[in-house]
């Protein structure tokens, strides 16, 4: 199982981002989401997660942790 919310653009473009530059409301929504994918990872879903779901998580993590060090 693919985690749908997440294409490898939008992975890229979180990478690239600068949070300076975001908006309040780009930024709770993005924090909205990595809420739903740790939901996701604490239920019986994570097992039918294929390594791109898990790398794309990863990704979501690094992510939280660039906006909590801004």
């Amino acid at each position: 199982m693919q985690i749908h919310l997440y294409p490898e653009a939008l992975i890229s473009t979180l990478k690239a981002v600068n949070i300076n530059n975001m908006t309040p409301e780009t930024l709770m929504k993005n924090i909205f989401t990595f809420a739903n994918i740790l939901s996701q990872a604490g239920s019986d879903v994570v097992e039918k997660w294929n390594n791109t779901s898990f790398i794309n998580a990863l990704n979501w993590a690094d992510y939280c942790v660039k906006v909590r060090h801004t």
